[in-house]
């Protein structure tokens, strides 16, 4: 459940094959990541005088005993560390809490962003980030614009094993050189499984009930006299959240949820969730007269067909299979930055697959799947960890179940499939008793969920909806909004500024009525974007893109013609009874250079820059154009004309 899902840097999506890349791209942070955002040097995030910026970074590495509470909090602006927060108002901390909190003396260093007021704070917001394996101080600069309540601290602590907390890693699995980069491949999982469980003695105690007490542990210690104390929760956030009040329901003065996990889902939900929420957004296409058009009255069975003819040989130059095709779609699916109208457009130009549809599908690969690359706070070894622990069923079956699901669906990210392959051998620590019971909560709540979440479909929060109906507790669905509402929507941050002022009266929702729904028709910039021409749909071709037509697969004639002109010039030689000279010989070995060399030339300049910018293809393209006809006209000239009246 990610805005930004992936792992890798776009030189590293570069090197992979595009199912190696979408797999490793889009297997990440599931239910998390709704920002990413960079952190800016100490040197220019606080104005101090360079006499003492020794000292001051000193002090970072200091901690917090929690005995003496706020007077030995030492706060310094963040130092460019791994995790990454991209505001230069975040000071941190680090806070030494017990490792484990039912026996033993060992410890472990908390991460602790915050971002403060401009003015007199009235309340203080506890960011609880997605993931499992998101850093809450990658995200916290941006919730803090998304938010712009200039009243306001927000607070985030990094979770045991991500960022600043214990960051959970597999060094050999995980460096710049290996497989997948940051991200871990199919084939590394059990070294790195074995890594962690040799080298790694604190996994039982990377757990989220640990997390929720360490929460509870810094709040206690933080908080001020005059300020709410509010917890709020985006994704798997939502699920710590949780947890959080099965444990300290008096702690907080108001809790918001965005984007709900229920207690009880687990990742083997994830690939028919996601099928579910794909379904319903094809059957939109139905309701609009351009896509209906393109995509007949039953979408859903216009993708099933597509994928039977791709089994076939369908649209083969572009390497599209069944599987491959399903994991583009979802993928595009999950990636908010792409509207969902390029789902059609996308399925509409492989199924008509003509040259510029395979230009634009090209262009779209590259657009939208190589530069997806979570920060180094993320750890998908913890995001497995806590999933393996306790978000997948005991009685689950085994990965080939899964795995043969997969063809069932009509969109997919393979996650469940990934996540079964873990499951019978991973080191999970104890499940929790209650993990599926949310504990009695009757403080003011505000839970907002979209009904197009890509992999929460709102049927599977009925239970979770049913608990929580208290006085001040308020459920906000968003009919087209996706995963994490106040990301997408300016109405889901005026019922925020609503709650947060005032949590015990009820929000003012009268916005939501006021949404835009689901639009299938991008603007001209965005279909540029994403497919690198004006129209999603491609049912028009630019001149521009003819002509790149012309001489890409138009080339080969181009060489024929000219060749035609060599052996019609020989044999008019030679029916007028002259023998062929050597300057007739050394222009054939010249066209015959020329023709190799601009072919080498073609591949270098044209088809290299094609993978990498369209626009750049065309213009490479047209210049070579150029090149040949002159080039073309000069041979021709040459053996016509000169030898000719030569002879």
């Amino acid at each position: 459940m990610s805005t930004n899902l992936t792992f890798l840097t776009r030189e590293k999506c570069q090197r992979l094959t595009l199912r190696e890349s979408l797999l490793a791209c889009t297997q990440g942070a599931y239910l998390g990541r709704p920002w990413i955002s960079t952190m800016v040097p100490l040197s220019t995030a606080v104005r101090m005088p360079r006499a003492i910026l020794p000292a001051t970074t000193a002090l970072t590495l200091l901690t917090m005993s929690l005995a003496s509470a706020q007077e030995s909090t030492f706060w310094m602006a963040c130092a460019p560390v791994d995790s990454v927060s991209d505001s230069p108002a975040a000071q941190c901390t680090t806070v030494r809490l017990p490792l484990r909190y039912v026996a033993g003396t060992d410890s472990i260093s908390v991460g602790v962003m915050r971002i403060t007021a401009a003015n007199r704070a009235t309340a203080q917001i506890w960011f609880l980030d997605g993931g499992p394996g998101d850093a809450g101080s990658a995200s916290l600069g941006r919730l803090a614009r998304v938010l712009d309540m200039p009243d306001i601290d927000v607070y985030t602590v990094d979770h045991r094993g991500v960022g600043r907390s214990a960051l959970l890693r597999c060094p050999e699995q995980q460096a710049a050189g290996s497989s997948e980069g940051q991200e871990i491949s199919r084939d590394e999982w059990a070294d790195c499984i074995a890594y962690i469980s040799e080298l790694r003695p604190d996994l039982d105690a990377l757990t989220a009930a640990n997390t929720v007490i360490d929460l509870s542990r810094v709040i206690d210690a933080m908080r001020e006299p005059g300020k709410r104390v509010i917890i709020m929760g985006v994704s798997y956030g939502t699920y710590l959240a949780q947890r959080y009040l099965q444990q300290f329901p008096t702690q907080p003065d108001a809790v918001i949820l965005d984007g709900i996990v229920p207690l009880d889902w687990s990742f083997a939900e994830f690939d028919s969730g996601l099928d579910i929420t794909a379904r319903r957004v094809l059957g939109r296409c139905a309701e609009d007269i351009e896509c209906r058009d393109r995509l007949g009255a039953d979408p859903v069975q216009t993708v099933t067909t597509l994928l039977d003819s791709l089994a076939t040989g369908h649209c083969g130059g572009i390497g599209l299979t069944p599987q491959l095709t399903r994991l583009v779609l979802g993928s595009m699916f999950m990636v908010d930055a792409v509207p969902h109208a390029f789902l059609m457009g996308f399925i509409h130009r492989v199924q008509r697959c003509a040259w510029h549809d395979r230009l634009s599908v090209l262009h779209m690969f590259r657009e939208v799947f190589s530069d997806l690359a979570e920060p180094p706070s993320h750890s998908p070894v913890l995001q497995r960890h806590v999933s393996m622990s306790e978000l997948w069923p005991v009685d689950a079956p085994d990965s080939t179940t899964f795995e043969e699901a997969l063809e069932r669906y009509i969109m997919t990210t393979e996650v469940s499939a990934s996540f079964a392959r873990t499951a019978g051998v991973w080191p999970v620590y104890e499940r929790p008793s209650d993990g599926e019971h949310l504990g009695r909560y009757d403080g003011p709540m505000l839970l907002l969920h979209g009904g197009l979440d890509p992999t929460m479909p709102v049927e599977r929060l009925r239970e979770t909806r049913d608990r929580l109906r208290g006085a001040n507790q308020s459920f906000v669905l968003f009919p087209d909004a996706g995963h994490v509402v106040v990301n997408e929507s300016d109405c889901a941050v005026e019922i925020y500024h609503s709650f947060i002022r005032n949590p015990e009266d009820v929000p003012d929702t009268t916005c939501v009525a006021t949404v835009p729904t689901l639009s299938l028709k991008p603007t001209v910039d965005e279909s540029k974007s994403i497919f690198g021409a004006d129209d999603m749909w491609g049912d028009t071709v630019s001149p521009f893109d003819s002509l790149l037509f012309v001489s890409v697969f138009r080339f080969s004639a181009l060489l024929i013609g000219l060749g035609a002109l060599v052996v019609a010039a020989f044999q008019l030689r030679k029916a007028r009874g002259g023998a062929v000279s050597r300057g007739w010989i050394k222009t054939a070995v010249m066209l015959s250079l020329w023709a190799l060399v601009s072919g080498a030339v073609w591949i270098c300049v044209f088809i290299v820059p094609l993978l990498i910018r369209y626009n750049l293809a065309m213009l490479t393209a047209l210049t070579l154009l150029v090149l040949h006809v002159v080039i073309g006209v000069w041979f021709v000239k040459r053996l016509t004309v000169r030898k000719l009246t030569a002879s």
